[in-house]
Parts: C-alpha cells; sequence; structure tokens
C-alpha cells in the first residue's frame, strides 16, 4: 500500500532548525525524509524523519550536493523540498531548474532572495521606505574600512555584505561579524583576515535587546507573524540568541517588517532583525530562511514550518487567525548557553568586558533553568530525545574542550 501522506525533503536536518522542521511537519502529517551534509550516529537522529540520506557538504561541494539532494527527491517522490540553511539554499536556487518541476521548491523568488542576503542592499532598501536603520558604510578595503568607522563613531560593528557566500573555488564560506572600539582592534581584525574578504557593511554599534520579528508572508498577505526577545546573545555584545521569550508583535516593528517584506515581494518565511536602542528600534537584517529560533514560535503555538508546507500543497486556502500565542514562553539553546555561561562568568571577573557584564543573579537564575524539567529547550523533547541526548553530550564536550585549550601555555 502506498503512502499517501504530502512528502517533504528538509535539508540541513542535523541542525537545530532542520530538526524543528523535520518534528513539526512530521507532527502534521507530512512523509519527511531528512538529510545532512555529514554522517551522524544513528541513535541521534529524529525518530519523526522517515529517511535520513546523508549528501555531499553544500559548504565544500556545493554541485554535488545538489545533484544528490535532486536525485533523492526524484526517488522519494518529493513533493516540497525545504532548504533550512544558507549554505544549502546557494546550490539550489543556482540551479533551480534541476528541480523544478518534479518536486516544488519552498523558497523566495530569487530576487528577493539576493536583496534580503545583501545587508548593503537591505539597509538601503529599509532607508527608502523610511525604516530606521542605524549609521552604516559600505567598505570595498581596509582604508575605506578605516575612514567609514571614525565617520560613524567608535565603537562599530563590521558584516559581510553576506554571511555566506561562494568564493572562487566555488565553495560556501562563511564570514563572521566582529566588533571593533578603536582603530588597533578594527586593523588587527582586518590583517587576522577575521573578516573573510571585501566588501563589509561598517555600521553604528546600537546597545539594547535584539528583537526578532517573525513573518509567513505568501502572496502580499501575513499568514503569520510572531515576535521574540533576546534575553541572553552570544557574545555578549550581540550575536545569536542562546535564551529569548515569545512577544505579541509591536505593530510598529510588525509594520516596518511587513512593508519591507512587501517591498521584496517576499513570499515565505523571514525573520526581520531590530535591536531596540535608547533611541528607538532599528532595522538591522533580514534572514530569508528557517531562523535559528524556530524552535520557540512553535512551542508557543505558532507553528511556521506546518503553516509554510501547506501554502505550497494548498496555496489558495488561508488558515483561520490563531489565537494559540502563549506570551512569555521562553526557549533556551543548550550549547549555546552554556557558552553565555562561561562568557558571563568571565565578564564578571574581566574590568574590559564590564560594558557586557550580566547582573549576577541572572548567572545563577540560568544554572537553575539550565536543570529545571520545566524548562524549555531548543532540542531537547521528551517525545524525540535521542537527538536531544546527543546535543546535550555535544554541548558538553565543545564546552570542557573549549576550557582546556584556553588553559594550556603557549607553545
Amino acid at each position: 500500500m502506498s503512502d499517501r501522506r504530502p512528502s517533504v525533503l528538509v535539508t540541513d536536518a542535523g541542525y537545530t532548525p532542520g530538526l524543528t522542521v523535520v518534528r513539526s511537519l512530521a507532527r502534521g502529517g507530512w512523509r519527511v525524509v531528512a538529510s545532512h551534509g555529514r554522517e551522524r550516529p544513528r541513535w541521534s537522529i529524529s525518530r519523526h524523519a522517515d529517511r535520513w540520506y546523508t549528501v555531499p557538504s553544500a559548504e565544500h561541494e556545493p554541485a554535488r550536493s545538489a545533484a544528490r539532494l535532486a536525485a533523492i527527491a526524484a526517488a522519494e517522490d518529493i513533493d516540497l523540498i525545504l532548504p533550512t540553511t544558507d549554505k544549502s539554499i546557494y546550490p539550489i536556487d543556482a540551479d533551480r531548474a534541476m528541480f523544478e518541476p518534479r518536486s516544488t521548491l519552498a523558497l523566495p523568488r530569487p530576487e528577493a532572495l539576493r536583496t534580503a542576503r545583501d545587508k548593503g542592499r537591505t539597509t538601503r532598501l529599509a532607508d527608502s521606505l523610511g525604516i530606521p536603520t542605524p549609521r552604516s558604510a559600505v567598505a570595498e578595503d581596509t582604508e575605506s574600512a578605516r575612514l567609514a568607522s571614525e565617520e560613524i563613531g567608535w565603537p562599530v560593528v563590521v558584516k559581510p555584505i553576506s554571511s555566506h557566500a561562494p568564493d572562487r573555488r566555488g565553495t560556501i564560506t562563511t564570514r563572521s561579524v566582529f566588533h571593533a572600539r578603536n582603530t588597533d582592534e578594527l586593523m588587527d581584525a582586518i590583517r587576522s583576515d577575521r573578516l573573510g574578504g571585501f566588501p563589509v557593511q561598517v555600521q553604528q554599534h546600537v546597545a539594547g535587546p535584539g528583537v526578532g520579528v517573525e513573518l509567513l508572508v505568501w502572496q502580499g498577505r501575513t499568514i503569520a507573524s510572531f515576535q521574540h526577545r533576546r534575553l541572553h546573545e552570544v557574545p555578549l555584545s550581540g550575536g545569536m540568541s542562546s535564551y529569548r521569550v515569545a512577544e505579541s508583535p509591536d505593530p510598529v516593528l510588525l509594520d516596518h517588517s511587513e512593508r519591507i517584506l512587501g517591498a521584496l515581494g517576499w513570499d515565505g518565511l523571514a525573520m526581520v532583525e531590530f535591536k531596540d536602542g535608547r533611541d528607538g528600534p532599528v532595522l538591522l537584517e533580514i534572514n530569508g530562511r528557517v531562523w535559528g529560533s524556530i524552535a520557540l514560535p512553535v512551542r508557543a503555538g505558532v507553528d511556521f514550518p506546518l503553516l509554510l508546507a501547506e501554502r505550497y500543497i494548498e496555496p489558495g486556502r488561508v488558515p483561520p487567525a490563531s489565537n494559540r500565542l502563549r506570551e512569555g514562553v521562553g526557549c533556551r539553546n543548550l550549547e549555546l548557553e552554556l557558552r553565555w555561561l562561561a562568557l558571563a562568568s568571565k565578564a564578571r571577573l574581566a574590568p574590559g568586558l564590564a560594558a557586557h557584564r550580566p547582573p549576577r543573579f541572572e548567572i545563577s537564575r540560568t544554572v537553575a533553568a539550565l536543570v529545571r524539567p520545566s524548562t524549555e529547550f531548543d532540542v531537547q523533547v521528551l517525545d524525540d530525545w535521542r537527538p536531544g541526548l546527543y546535543d546535550g553530550m555535544h554541548s558538553v564536550a565543545s564546552l570542557a574542550g573549549s576550557v582546556v585549550s584556553r588553559g594550556r601555555p603557549p607553545s
């Protein structure tokens, strides 16, 4: 007897966002085929994946990775392909004809994707729409980066124009964000190639919590919306959220997000990132994919992955308005929270890190939360415990290895 459930291929399912998508769609009645770019122990794989494939790394062998995904989609008779990271989106987006029309790609149109992943283009679009942004400039070389930083004013945040992009060899390179408090720190970062090459966006540092407005937009209409506030970030100065809580969307931020996605002609999921600074919120960037903290809205009652998948299968059906949002629900990433604790403890002892020093009670409260049974985690859930156990063991080992390596004397 054939399996008549709609089928989906979820890429990068070994990472937290992909795992959340696998769980969400399987619980929603989909047959889920999952892939990842490297081998994982069989016992660490979600029980919700009907089939699991290891594929060539989209980062190091993007063409082979895309070809393998296309072959899997054909062999498994896949209805929908849902890429969950920029690394897998790049090679799939570059050759959409390899997948379509046999399978549908859960991706916005190419031009919208290109603008969203280019921080300079995103900032210019926001400025044209009257959406507040930090003072910014695009720098093409070392001297223009220095001049831009001095004009904007220290400290500055230096960002790659695109966090993931193909290099001259065709591989997908990951480029990091860093903060510079003065010219010496900027030059040190450039000399050590922490930028990963030019061009970059030099941006005013805005102090304050990060706020993410998440939307599912379809044919010009907002199907679902959500907002979270970052309470812990790694690094402490701003970055990935290790702990965040659910909020009702702020009407102003929701309007900013809907207008910029509308200007892009966006169809699909996106997270519009803001900093809630002293002078009001400013737009930082658009994450035009499944975002890292997507487990939080799913836990809080807004099941973005399932709503997205249903749009492609039943594009004309508008789901009923959901009142299931549970404000105040928090969710933690265990590995990042352990790193946050290490950084927060170091900041308590280092005078130079006073600007990012969390209160002492917040450190003790976090320790207590990590062992409290009621705490919600991105990965650890009772009905699919194997990935959570694997993640917990990996997180502790990773933190221990980092502590040991920092304690070694220089060679």
